[in-house]
């Protein structure tokens, strides 16, 4: 039997926890229990503790991944540990060894990603690392428990569930834009320009041009390259680059900044090769480029 427990307000500093863990947390384990199970109750500690530094932000993720990794010495058969060895690296931008951390955890026990941030974590290591369809599958079933998560953590997960489903191409499509309206009511600060591009996008890619243009035209201002280079967007569009370059370029060009708009394009080209939007990406360009000759 596993429990939930929740260090701190939000969901996403919650962690899986045996129960044997629990009943030690608890007022009800008395001395002789604890005393039979010292190994447990050190793990326990280490992995509370871990749990602890990973939840006050991604500065301590080095810090938790220490802690964690001493926990894992401890009782190298369990799967906790390893579980915030992985988000520790997530956060700390190592997604290639994060993967195989936590391939490791759920082939130990499956029930990890039964905690949403660890699900989070590893949807998004899977799509850093190009693991393009284990990474829609992940973000899916991370969807019905978004609404767990908290403000900026929140919005962010949204955003990034309705990328990976445009990853899938036109099939992906109405599934994205149902995410990402969500996202759009959630949104604020710095959510709700990148909700507004991305949302647009899916809007144009769904041929809804009236409703990108709509939603451009009274919910963005400012650069849009700017907008997608700003930390919480550069985050968002990490699991989906190509996008950041496209939802720009979109922007752009329905504000009427023609060679802006083809500047970004044409990047959104080179940079969708292996995606499924390419032919989307060369149809703006070469439309923008044929208008410039007659306009110039």
């Amino acid at each position: 039997m596993w429990v939930v427990l929740l260090l701190g307000q939000s969901a996403v500093a919650g962690f899986m926890a045996p129960a044997a863990c629990q009943a030690l947390w608890t007022q009800t384990a008395n001395i002789w229990e604890r005393s039979r199970q010292s190994q447990l109750i050190r793990y326990c500690d280490l992995v509370g503790s871990s749990c602890s530094k990973l939840a006050s932000g991604d500065r301590a993720a080095k810090a938790a991944f220490e802690v964690a990794h001493e926990a894992e010495l401890v009782l190298p058969e369990r799967a906790e540990a390893l579980v915030v060895e992985g988000r520790a690296l997530v956060a700390m931008g190592e997604v290639t060894r994060a993967v195989d951390i936590l391939r490791t955890a759920i082939a130990r026990d499956s029930h990890v990603l039964d905690e949403p941030a660890t699900r989070l974590s590893w949807a998004r290591a899977l799509a850093r690392t190009g693991h393009r369809d284990e990474a829609v599958e992940a973000y899916r079933e991370l969807e019905p428990w978004v609404s767990m998560f908290h403000g900026a953590e929140r919005s962010a997960a949204r955003v990034e569930v309705g990328l990976a489903l445009m990853s899938q191409g036109r099939v992906g499509l109405d599934d994205a834009v149902r995410c990402l309206r969500a996202s759009l009511r959630d949104g604020n600060g710095d959510a709700q320009p990148v909700a507004v591009l991305v949302l647009a996008l899916a809007f144009d890619r769904r041929s809804d041009i009236s409703d990108a243009k709509d939603l451009l035209s009274t919910r963005t201002s400012g650069d849009p390259r700017e907008r997608v280079q700003a930390d919480f967007a550069k985050a968002v569009f990490s699991i989906a680059p190509p996008d950041a370059l496209a939802a720009s370029a979109l922007a752009l060009e329905i504000s009427g900044d023609r060679d802006g708009a083809l500047e970004q394009w044409d990047a959104a080209v080179d940079a969708s090769a292996s995606t499924p939007w390419l032919d989307y990406a060369k149809g703006h360009a070469d439309r923008l480029r044929s208008t410039r000759r007659w306009h110039p």
